[in-house]
């Protein structure tokens, strides 16, 4: 009995389902010339580089990249003494995507939002934050990069 799961187990390590990211199933077609930030400089390097990645320079699509980044912070819930417990940020991200090749002009908009808990300590209340941030744009610039490689492949 253990011979047959040992097997099964084995079978299903060798043969994949063959599932692949839309992103990296084949090279990018496309080279990022430039991307400018506006606003929120920290959060808009932290999109840049991310964004950066997906660039191949062999790309026959040239492209320009204009990302204007806000950040905004809100108490959430306060308690009966009226400190703050919780605190909500949000992040919203326009992206002008232009095709250089075309002067073609793609505006897509991101807005994620996250709720994270105040602290004893004013610096882990920070870290808190700074923790939530960090996650926000992560996932936004998990987006943008889907939105740039399916929308720059369909052409």
């Amino acid at each position: 009995m253990k011979k047959i799961i040992i097997l099964f187990i084995a079978c299903l390590f060798i043969y994949s389902c063959g599932y692949k990211k839309v992103n990296n199933s084949q090279k990018q077609n496309f080279y990022i010339k430039n991307i400018n930030i506006d606003g929120n400089k920290k959060i808009g390097y932290f999109l840049k580089n991310e964004i950066a990645s997906i660039s191949s320079l062999n790309g026959s699509t040239k492209i320009d990249v204009n990302l204007d980044v806000e950040k905004e912070k809100k108490v959430r819930i306060k308690n009966t003494k009226g400190k703050n417990t919780k605190y909500t940020v949000s992040l919203k991200v326009k992206v002008l995507i232009t095709n250089l090749d075309t002067k073609k002009q793609i505006t897509r908009f991101y807005e994620k939002s996250e709720t994270y808990d105040a602290a004893n300590n004013h610096s882990e209340t920070i870290n808190n934050e700074n923790s939530s941030v960090k996650n926000l744009a992560g996932r936004i610039s998990e987006d943008i990069m889907n939105d740039l490689s399916l929308s720059l492949k369909i052409k």
